[in-house]
């Protein structure tokens, strides 16, 4: 089966997910493609600082330089270093699979390499771009996306914000097929996973990021057997979430809660 991923910059969460699918038999990642765009969370650091803070950016900051170090050493050995990578460009260079960088998911270049590859697929973790319909035609099967939350419920942006902020005992992972909307295509797998108890963004992140990306290789070994199921996904039934104004960010961190 040939797909291609794409996602934005991030050493912390989805790095193991696209190393889950490099890594499964009988799936050929013909590129990783990285999207520079406008609304990628990498491009919002100084949103994040104003939102959480100093000293939790600078935690994550820090963590992030950790990371960037320990992929540097790995380069340096060849990758013979027993460590899982820590970075996008590492993955594709441990697996030989082709990496770039994008500013446009929509971009006729893009679209034109893509069609070369024959894709059945096309698999999105946490890509920051709305996807045009050449694009959602592309691959034989459609597109596949990602969202950390228990879809209908948390449409839109930063769900282990808002799930945390309205104080739920749950969220969880959804891979769903991708349509014009935001989040509103049929629902393809599914699973719950339970926050209560956690304070942080980056543990809620943690835990349904982990929990979607096995759904997304159990959604792709279905496909590949003809027995992937899709129900609907009654998007009247939840509510769509965008970036949090300053003021609910200080609510935010008034009941406690962190980014990291």
């Amino acid at each position: 089966m040939n797909i291609a991923i794409l996602t934005q910059e991030d050493r912390f969460y989805i790095p193991r997910n696209v190393e889950l699918l490099c890594r499964e038999p009988g799936v050929n990642v013909r590129e990783i493609v990285v999207l520079d765009a406008r609304g990628s969370l990498d491009n919002m650091r100084s949103r994040l600082v104003r939102w959480f803070g100093v000293g939790a950016s600078a935690r994550m900051a820090a963590r992030m330089g950790a990371m960037a170090a320990l992929d540097l050493a790995s380069r340096v050995s060849g990758d013979r270093l027993p460590v899982r990578p820590t970075s996008l460009r590492a993955v594709a260079r441990r697996y030989g699979v082709p990496f770039a960088v994008e500013s446009s998911a929509n971009a006729p270049a893009l679209l034109e390499r893509l069609r070369g590859y024959d894709l059945d697929a096309v698999v999105s973790f946490s890509a920051p771009q709305v996807f045009k319909d050449e694009l959602l035609r592309l691959p034989r099967h459609g597109c596949f996306n990602l969202h950390c939350s228990l879809l209908p419920h948390y449409r839109g942006l930063l769900p282990s914000f808002w799930v945390l902020f309205h104080g739920e005992p749950c969220s969880g992972a959804t891979v769903h097929r991708m349509d014009a909307e935001i989040d509103n295509g049929g629902i393809l797998k599914q699973a719950r996973v339970d926050i209560r108890g956690m304070k942080t963004m980056d543990e809620v992140l943690s835990a349904t990021k982990r929990a979607g990306g096995e759904l997304m290789v159990e959604a792709l070994r279905d496909l590949a057997a003809g027995r992937l199921v899709e129900r609907p996904n009654p998007v009247d039934e939840g509510a769509y979430f965008t970036w949090p104004t300053d003021e609910q960010a200080r609510e935010f961190r008034a009941k406690g809660l962190r980014l990291a």
